[in-house]
């Protein structure tokens, strides 16, 4: 089951849902900085390009990584290539896969 925010959904609705463009997000789960998710079958291999938007349970203290699907601890890192520090619980993240990392897709706001 995958998380819209507004209750959980099949991969199947999924599938359906993203047709429409509605980006799902998924709810991490670990402690803080070494954060896991889980989205059913999909993805079995992370490539190029592959975005997820997280949502983070934990405030981050130091650099971060993201295991999705037992794929391998992944680091998140800021588009200059430094590593993300400072997520906050219960924020919403989307990163993308790029190069062996998590890339924050957007900075700013507060």
């Amino acid at each position: 089951m995958i998380n819209l925010g507004n209750g959980l959904i099949t991969e199947n609705e999924l599938s359906a849902n993203l047709s429409n463009k509605i980006t799902p997000y998924v709810v991490a789960t670990g402690e803080a900085n070494i954060y896991v998710v889980s989205s059913g079958s999909l993805p079995t291999a992370l490539m190029d390009g592959l975005s997820i938007s997280v949502l983070i349970p934990i405030d981050s203290t130091g650099a971060s990584t993201l295991n999705w699907n037992g794929l391998g601890a992944i680091p998140i890192l800021k588009a200059n290539g430094t590593s993300v520090t400072n997520l906050k619980a219960n924020g919403v993240y989307t990163l993308r896969y790029y190069n062996g990392n998590f890339i924050l897709q957007g900075e700013g706001g507060r």
